[in-house]
């Protein structure tokens, strides 16, 4: 037992060091949210329950009875009696058929000359010969129920995206805020360095201007470790997890001269292919498309619905069949017949204007879906690009800005150029440094607005969303 608890503690050691070297990206957290984030758990269970409650509604017209049990007792003014008591099970569909099949008793009895008993098997069946109105009334109750599956669907599906959408915000904001963090660090320890060479150790004044530099620069690390830390913070609550160190949240490096960097594929495809992507992973749109299916079902069953015509056929077979004391041959029947009943008119034109109605408004809609993704799209395309443009132009202009930078700082030691003057030129590098990095973020918002537009998410964890 003592070897087994020490065993215990080792695996438990094991996978806590596990879960301490997960690193985090794009995907990870992706994954993480979608698997802990207690909103889409709450939605997940509510879309369960609507998915059971529709079930429970089909089955109630589309359920199989396995056991029916039909008895009857009848009497009459001669003193005779007659019982019969059957069993069996019948399985009903959607569209009002049914098929059965039965075993039974009949008993006849009084006066001993007429008395009979039979024992039989019997099947039965029941379909609509044309568009049944029964059909067309169930189709509409149906659609309420649909309703409420549909909203349940939705809301889960928009609570995965909202809250990855949330969690990779975090992890867009952190990483750039962070490298502004870290370069703030790295500046001022240059800073230092420098205060330290020998070459400038007799200029007092000139060390007193760059150790107030290097206040004001801790000034800035200190604000950028709060910003860091809480996007930190956030980004562990929208994955819900308890832990999450500074070092396991990976950078993202922005390399426009390399095929497949971040971002790449929504700035080469055209804005149509984006479109169709994006359509495929909505589910407000699957959800319309579903609802106009269901309208023009209720339009074609009501334009042809004024009849309900069912056709009923069966056969009983006599097991064994004695009367009187005798017993007769087997024999079996069949059975046949016609159900007619026609619905008012007015009801069903009615049904009619209100399916035209939906499909029109449903139209509407569907082409208004298609046009704000579209716009979307376009936005944040045409963000995106002009912030690879400017990120790119930047990194140029931040390039130029560190070789006078340094021209200067190697001129500084050599006293031939002003402290003011090198740290004028130092304070416009970090500037356009710090620039570059919000640029970057901004870019990288323009990437977390497309991938919620396009329903990327899906795709990535593989999460099936058909309604």
């Amino acid at each position: 037992m003592k070897y087994l608890f020490l065993l215990i503690i080792v695996l438990f050691n094991g996978v806590s060091l596990l879960h301490s070297q997960i690193f985090f990206n794009t995907q990870t957290i992706m994954k993480i949210t979608y698997e802990n984030n207690d909103r889409i758990k709450a939605a997940y269970h509510k879309l369960e329950s609507a998915k059971s409650n529709f079930s429970l509604f089909e089955s109630e017209y589309t359920q199989f009875n396995p056991l029916i049990v039909d008895t009857r007792f009848n009497t009459n003014s001669d003193k005779i009696k007659e019982s019969e008591a059957s069993v069996g099970m019948e399985k009903e569909f959607f569209d009002g058929s049914s098929i059965g099949v039965f075993t039974g008793n009949n008993a006849v009895y009084g006066e001993a000359e007429g008395n009979r008993m039979t024992q039989y098997i019997e099947t039965s069946v029941r379909f609509p010969l044309f568009s049944s109105n029964v059909k067309l009334q169930r189709l509409i109750k149906r659609t309420f129920e649909e309703n409420s599956l549909y909203s349940a669907h939705l809301e889960y599906v928009e609570a995965v995206r909202q809250n990855i959408l949330n969690a990779l915000e975090m992890y867009y904001d952190f990483v750039p805020r962070y490298k502004i963090y870290e370069m703030y660090k790295n500046r001022k320890k240059e800073i230092q360095k420098l205060i330290q060479n020998d070459s400038i150790s007799e200029r007092i004044e000139d060390i007193r201007q760059l150790s107030a530099e290097t206040n004001s620069l801790q000034n800035e690390i200190s604000n950028y470790e709060i910003i860091s830390i809480s996007l930190k913070t956030n980004l562990k609550r929208w994955m819900n997890i308890d832990t999450i160190g500074f070092d396991q949240i990976l950078p993202i490096t922005l390399d426009f001269s390399n095929t497949g960097y971040w971002g790449e594929y929504y700035i080469i495809t055209e804005v149509d292919s984006i479109l169709q992507k994006a359509l495929r992973n909505d589910t407000e749109f699957k959800v319309l498309k579903l609802i106009k299916t269901n309208a023009e079902e209720k339009k074609k069953l009501a334009m042809k619905g004024k009849w309900d015509i069912f056709l009923s056929a069966g056969s009983r077979y006599n097991l064994y069949d004695m009367e009187g004391g005798i017993k007769s041959s087997n024999y079996w029947l069949a059975t046949g017949g016609l159900q007619v009943r026609r619905f008012d008119q007015k009801t069903l034109d009615y049904t009619v204007k209100k399916a035209l109605s939906d499909i029109a408004s449903i139209d509407a809609t569907i082409d208004d879906r298609i046009k704000e993704i579209t716009i979307e799209i376009n936005l944040r395309k045409e963000t995106l690009m002009k912030k690879r443009e400017q990120l790119m132009a930047t990194r140029k202009s931040l390039d130029a800005w560190k070789q006078n930078y340094n021209f200067k700082l190697s001129s500084f030691k050599n006293g031939g150029e002003t402290v003011e003057n090198l740290l004028l030129a130092f304070r416009s590098m970090v500037t356009t440094e710090v620039s570059l990095l919000n640029q970057e973020n901004n870019y990288l918002d323009s990437i977390r607005d497309l991938d919620y537009v396009c329903g990327i998410y899906f795709e990535y964890l593989n999460i099936k969303i058909d309604t």
